[in-house]
């Protein structure tokens, strides 16, 4: 018995598997016999219609995980989600503050802004959270080992911090072991328009800051050799660090904006403070 289905060549590399594991392990689970033909497609033969079906299943289950992929995982989506809410609720915060400034009421403008500041902190946290989940279900959550990294899913601060502390681990091995280090960047198939191979960029990028080898294996994946040295190395901020840090900075500024002003003396106290007649007890406004 025959079956034959369709794929695109992206779906191949998913099909087949890292060193052809994924093809190799339907094939011993199921019976069946699995081969990539050009178009591409995927023909699967076998003695039985049961081991067939099996066999196709299996790979149609994987064609539809790629053409919508779970990136994130049911934790690291939920986080996400509550983060977003936070989001939303201080640039509303924010909005409003604008507003009551622009009315003269200072007062209330700054309450609001250090209102949406504690929001903000929030939101943070919470992507740290997704962040962290997210890292794991792609991750240890399959099964990887510290020889591997996935970082769908992450934003790109996010990736290079982590990309930054697995490095770290892989060179205070013992001096002399090498680690061959897969990064998956992903390809950017599933990316939105204009942020495609951002991940793949800054990794690069770090790779060779660090005068890290590397090699790419595909359109989304590199390998990089680390060296052990023995020791934990400190990492230098990455230009992505010194971004989401100026970033924060000039937020701040703008926060501070919706701030009170100082409070002033009475036009004619000012006069006689210049005088030298106040005698400590000038009025403030």
């Amino acid at each position: 018995m025959e079956r034959v289905i369709e794929i695109t060549r992206v779906q191949v590399g998913h099909v087949v598997g890292r060193g052809g594991a994924t093809i190799k392990e339907i094939q011993s689970t199921t019976g069946a016999s699995v081969q990539i033909i050009d178009g591409p497609s995927v023909r699967i033969t076998g003695d039985s219609e049961e081991k067939v079906l099996a066999a196709l299943e299996r790979v149609q289950a994987i064609v539809a995980r790629q053409e919508k992929p779970d990136y994130e995982g049911p934790v690291g989506a939920k986080l996400r989600r509550e983060a977003d809410v936070l989001g939303a609720r201080r640039s509303k915060l924010f909005d409003e503050a604008t507003a009551r400034r622009n009315e003269g009421d200072a007062q209330a403008a700054h309450k609001l802004v250090e209102e949406a500041k504690e929001v903000g902190r929030q939101m943070e946290e919470k992507n740290k959270e997704a962040a962290a989940a997210i890292a794991h279900y792609n991750n240890e959550g399959k099964g990887k080992g510290d020889d591997y990294f996935d970082m769908h899913g992450l934003r790109k601060e996010e990736a290079m911090t982590m990309l930054q502390s697995r490095v770290q681990r892989l060179r205070a091995k013992p001096s002399g072991i090498v680690t061959e280090f897969e990064v998956i960047t992903g390809a950017g198939h599933h990316s939105a328009p204009g942020k495609k191979q951002l991940l793949k960029a800054a990794t690069v990028t770090y790779l060779k800051a660090e005068n890290i080898p590397f090699t790419e294996v595909s359109a989304g994946s590199l390998m990089a050799t680390v060296i052990g040295t023995g020791e934990a190395a400190v990492a230098a901020p990455t230009t992505t660090a010194v971004a989401a840090d100026a970033s924060a900075k000039m937020n701040e500024k703008k926060a501070a904006g919706a701030a009170p002003s100082a409070s002033k003396l009475h036009p004619k106290t000012e006069k006689r403070k210049e005088k030298g007649k106040c005698g400590g007890f000038c009025t403030v406004m």
